[in-house]
C-alpha cells in the first residue's frame, strides 16, 4: 500500500483534487511509501484519473480514499 501525504496543510488540497477528479481531470500527486516498490518508488508522482470501477481490471493500479484514516490509497488490483 502506498499512502499519499495527507497533513493538516494539505486539507484544502484534497477538497480541490476531489473536484479535480470528479470533473474528469488527471492529477498529479507525489507518493510516499515502500509496498508497491519497485513500481511505484518513495517519493515519486504518479497520475490519477477517475474511472468507472467497472472498467477496473486485475493487475491496474487504483486510488481510492480510506474510509477511516481519509488518506488517498493505493494499490495493485489483486481480485
Amino acid at each position: 500500500m502506498v499512502e499519499i501525504e495527507t497533513t493538516h496543510a494539505n486539507e484544502i488540497f484534497k477538497d480541490i483534487f476531489y473536484d479535480l477528479i470528479k470533473n474528469g481531470r488527471n492529477c498529479r500527486l507525489r507518493v510516499f511509501g515502500y509496498s508497491m516498490h519497485p513500481t511505484i518508488k518513495n517519493g515519486e508522482c504518479v497520475v490519477i484519473r477517475a474511472i468507472d470501477y467497472k472498467d477496473a481490471r486485475i493487475g491496474d493500479i487504483i486510488a481510492y480514499q480510506n474510509i477511516g484514516n481519509k488518506k488517498i490509497v493505493i494499490h495493485r488490483l489483486i481480485k
